[in-house]
């Protein structure tokens, strides 16, 4: 039950590795409605990068793209994540997109202030960064999680991924997000932000790819900052903007990230009731068992399962209740908005 310990392989197609980055820009957003920052962002980017080609997919062309370069079942994966997981969705695409296609991927809220002509090496094919998350530095905390503590540094940035097409770092990827979409159970890993993180986000996206990072050719450098990147033109903090601009964010979800998750497994159906329960807000009825009893009324946090008086950095305590403890997000200095 424990989300990123398998992949399932059977449904990603083994694609021949080319030789150079292409010189290509992806971002992905709905098609209406965008902020005037998005608008100049785009601007910007393509002024910065004469003679790339740019591209930004909204919801219909993912759809488009996924059916027409992968068999039906990965689109059904697709189409299995909620749709109020905008993030989920754009997770997968992401994979599914530069694994294909290569170049660069770019959160829609990320920008680049140097060339990428300029940062991208002629023999690079594959660019990891993590976050300059050391006590003292702008994103102290950051990417730091109980379940990458092997891992120095913390979590691979997936903001924006840079790679040539058929790397196999985005197959492993494709097929750990895959394989924890059939996982996914709400009542053991959760809702909100810490589903998304460990079910298709930086934390599924660093294991996958951790465990092979010596078997293939890539470059690692310390920070994003070293390739020119900008996280969110809408700047960074507790409350980073970005959360209210581009629609709502998955912080504040609580429904299952995967629609009939409650089929997946044999923990039992967890039953959604919006607006029912814990105060009017939307929430779960368990499977009647003893424990499920014992905490029936409690409220959960955002992004938390049943977990009774569960805090972010009591992820190690010793949860008997469930299978797993995967929902939750240590912060040492800072945190991550």
């Amino acid at each position: 039950m424990r989300l990123n310990s398998v992949a399932d392989t059977h449904l990603v197609p083994v694609l021949k590795q080319e030789g150079a980055i292409p010189r290509t820009i992806h971002q992905t957003f709905r098609r209406d409605g965008w902020p005037d920052e998005i608008h100049d962002n785009i601007a910007h980017l393509k002024a910065l990068n004469p003679g790339w080609q740019y591209t930004v997919y909204d919801d219909a062309d993912v759809e488009r793209f996924i059916g027409r370069e992968y068999s039906p079942q990965v689109l059904t994966y697709y189409y299995r994540i909620d749709e109020h997981y905008g993030a989920a969705r754009a997770d997968l695409f992401r994979y599914l997109l530069l694994y294909k296609c290569g170049g660069v991927y770019l959160d829609i809220k990320s920008s680049a202030n140097i060339p990428f002509d300029e940062v991208i090496h002629e023999h690079d094919s594959y660019i990891i960064a993590q976050w300059p998350n050391r006590v003292g530095e702008l994103f102290c905390g950051w990417g730091i999680h109980p379940d990458l503590n092997g891992i120095d540094g913390g979590e691979f940035q997936q903001w924006h991924i840079i790679s040539v097409p058929g790397h196999p770092f985005l197959r492993a990827v494709i097929a750990c997000v895959l394989a924890n979409i059939d996982m996914y159970h709400p009542i053991v890993h959760g809702t909100g932000t810490g589903a998304v993180l460990h079910l298709s986000g930086p934390i599924a996206y660093t294991l996958a790819i951790h465990r092979l990072v010596h078997s293939h050719p890539h470059r690692m450098v310390r920070s994003h900052t070293e390739l020119g990147l900008e996280y969110s033109i809408f700047g960074v903090g507790a409350e980073t903007k970005h959360r209210y601009m581009l629609g709502r964010h998955h912080l504040f979800e609580r429904r299952p990230v995967i629609k009939n998750a409650s089929k997946n497994s044999s923990v039992g159906e967890a039953r959604w009731f919006p607006g029912r329960h814990f105060g009017g807000r939307d929430g779960y009825e368990e499977p009647h068992s003893q424990d499920s009893r014992n905490r029936q009324n409690q409220p959960r946090g955002i992004g938390q399962p049943y977990r009774g008086d569960f805090e972010p950095n009591d992820y190690h305590r010793d949860w008997k209740r469930i299978a797993s403890s995967e929902s939750g997000t240590m912060k040492t200095c800072g945190g991550r908005p």
